[in-house]
């Protein structure tokens, strides 16, 4: 890598419970997930928003259709969604404040579902988590038609909105990952 024109380089890794895989390009192109997830049998993708993940996942699927076999998922990272709050704290810290504290209280139940064996009741601590998130669509909705739309806050607030769907996935099966920092 070192002898070579290519100013960046990119480092995809992949992972699944108990396995690592890297490899390195010179892009980030979706072209590098669609090769990859077309040669797996993954059924959930597990990644920030970037559009160029959206693409991989409709083209993936396109050709999963095509093949008769399962879909991909797409999870969204909460850890990404939190630091939007994070930095949004810094303008607005009362308003963010409460949805750092939701991520906390969701942190701390993820916490302790690692320490459950059994299904049953690491799905009850899943479910537990929901009523954070909804308060979160509730504040966010409540604080939105008082602050700019390009505001650090609502751009938070909307990101969560937006990708509600794919950031709450998880919930519904408690061997999902809540985020991508593993």
């Amino acid at each position: 890598l070192e002898r070579t024109d290519i100013a960046s380089w990119f480092l995809w890794a992949f992972s699944a419970p108990g396995a690592y895989y890297f490899e390195i390009h010179s892009t980030r192109s979706s072209e590098v997930a669609i090769d990859f997830l077309k040669a797996s049998v993954c059924t959930f993708l597990m990644s920030d928003v970037y559009v160029g993940y959206e693409r991989a996942i409709r083209i993936v699927n396109e050709f999963r259709r095509s093949e008769g076999l399962a879909e991909l998922i797409a999870l969204f990272c909460n850890s990404h969604c939190r630091r939007r709050f994070t930095e949004a704290a810094i303008s607005y810290p009362e308003e963010a404040e409460f949805f750092i504290e939701q991520y906390a209280k969701i942190y701390a139940l993820e916490g302790e579902l690692k320490d459950l064996q059994d299904e049953a009741p690491r799905q009850i601590k899943r479910a537990n988590m929901k009523p954070y998130f909804e308060a979160m669509l509730a504040m966010g909705s409540k604080l939105k038609p008082h602050f700019s739309n390009k505001s650090a806050l609502v751009t938070a607030i909307n990101y969560l909105e937006n990708n509600y769907t794919g950031l709450t996935r998880f919930l519904e099966n408690p061997d999902l990952p809540i985020d991508n920092n593993v």
